[in-house]
């Protein structure tokens, strides 16, 4: 497909429960991101996968070199938790 391998179906283990991948919803900057089903809650959510490799030779640039940080999410999570108009990050693994 235009996104890439198909992950539909399958099963990943997360930090708090078991999500099952639903449909590719888009090509993000650094990654693609997926509708996932946590199987304890029924909740859908959204799941950023962000290849490894691009991360590890992103971490040291400079914000003149790129205009965003990969996983800007985790190190911010702390000052945007819980401030309205904020998509809420429920947890991250790799």
């Amino acid at each position: 497909t235009a996104e890439g391998p198909c992950y539909v179906g399958q099963e990943i283990e997360g930090g708090r429960e078991r999500y099952r991948i639903e449909q590719h919803l888009q090509r993000a900057i650094f990654g693609d991101v997926w509708q996932v089903l946590g199987l304890a809650s029924g909740q859908k959510f959204a799941l950023k996968v962000v290849e490894a490799d691009l991360v590890d030779q992103l971490r040291n640039a400079t914000t003149a070199q790129v205009c965003e940080v990969p996983l800007c999410e985790v190190q911010f999570d702390h000052i945007v938790r819980g401030l309205d108009h904020v998509v809420q990050m429920e947890e991250h693994f790799g």
